[in-house]
């Protein structure tokens, strides 16, 4: 008798205990959580402030930060129960990032100086069925304090374009880890293609698309493609056939 109802005390503490941990973690907790389990292995890119960018890949209950130059900061992170945010344990204090909404700022805090990041949506054969085409696909950017130039891919090269005339090109290649094309002789940085973002240690810039990439976008969107470019969505005529990934 006296065992059975010690059984009973660990079975009645156990299930008070689980009830008490999942009450900890809130709706805004659990929705990270479902988000997690959905999506396991997340990428995201963030400029910084001043110039530089980071990169952010959540995965396996840990998360890498890779810097500009290459350097990777890893640490085993926990949900904030109210937030949902991600923390690495003991530097609450410190920050975190909301891996829903791609944001890095302060846990609990107005919102006002967070860093938002681009969530990298993508695989390789997406990428290299918007480069195929016959005609030389064309962006103009803006780097900041300086004019524009032209941005323009054919033929497996990328070359830019200054006002002055001057020009350089190169043989890039597709970063199989975020999805860039890059210089292999200068691979901290690289191209999104399907964002229209140029990447380097001097930050980010945009980029607007020609009417050419933009119908290998739309044809993307509207063929049996599972996943649709967030950006090629938005020009595409055909929503029913575009499926977000969320």
């Amino acid at each position: 008798m006296l065992f059975i109802k010690n059984l009973k005390f660990i079975i009645l503490f156990v299930v008070i205990f689980s009830s008490k941990v999942l009450a900890e973690c809130g709706e805004t907790c659990k929705n990270t959580n479902d988000f997690l389990n959905k999506n396991i292995d997340l990428k995201y890119t963030c400029a910084q402030p001043g110039g530089g960018f980071l990169r952010w890949k959540v995965f396996d209950g840990k998360v890498n930060v890779v810097f500009s130059d290459g350097e990777i900061y890893s640490f085993d992170y926990e949900i904030e129960p109210e937030t949902g945010w991600l923390f690495k344990p003991g530097e609450e204090e410190d920050g975190g990032f909301d891996v829903v909404s791609g944001k890095i700022g302060e846990i609990k805090g107005s919102g006002e100086n967070d860093l938002q990041c681009d969530r990298l949506l993508f695989n390789l054969d997406e990428i290299k069925e918007v480069l195929q085409s016959d005609t030389e696909l064309q962006w103009v950017c803006s780097p900041p304090s300086e004019d524009p130039v032209k941005l323009s891919i054919s033929e497996g090269k990328i070359n830019i374009t200054h006002k002055s005339g001057d020009q350089y090109d190169y043989q890039y290649k597709i970063d199989p880890n975020w999805g860039w094309l890059i210089n292999p002789e200068n691979p901290e940085g690289g191209f999104d293609v399907l964002l229209g973002k140029m990447w380097s240690d001097k930050g980010v810039f945009e980029c607007n698309a020609n009417a050419t990439w933009v119908k290998n976008c739309v044809d993307l969107c509207n063929s049996e493609y599972s996943y649709c470019p967030a950006i090629c969505f938005a020009f595409s005529t055909n929503t029913s056939a575009c499926l977000i990934d969320a």
